[in-house]
């Protein structure tokens, strides 16, 4: 996974994720849905565009936008789980390690 591993509660911004499959590059051809979970959050890459994470052609990765209030609302470390489904109705999980969490001292949103 390459992905930034430090968040502060109330940061807003994309986390970039890589993601393979057998250790190559995920053939996003053959996938019909991919579910990433960062602790309680839960997003959704589709096919078709649609869902809330974008896909960086020119990078290779997935970006997954967390809001000031997704953060605000986490604490601890936040375990990184992303479950794809094939075109073939094959579903693949895999856990792709934990973002340390700081605490900030102040709670709203700015």
């Amino acid at each position: 996974m390459d992905c930034k591993n430090i968040i502060m509660q109330g940061d807003s911004y994309p986390i970039f994720l890589k993601i393979s499959y057998k250790n190559e590059k995920l053939d996003l051809d053959r996938v019909d849905v991919i579910q990433i979970c960062i602790g309680n959050i839960v997003k959704y890459w589709n096919f078709d565009g649609s869902g809330e994470i974008t896909y960086d052609n020119e990078n290779d990765r997935f970006l997954f936008e967390i809001s000031q209030k997704e953060s605000l609302e986490m604490s601890g470390s936040q375990e990184v789980q992303v479950r794809i489904k094939f075109i073939d109705e094959k579903v693949v999980g895999k856990i792709y390690g934990s973002i340390s969490l700081q605490y900030s001292n102040n709670k709203e949103e700015i």
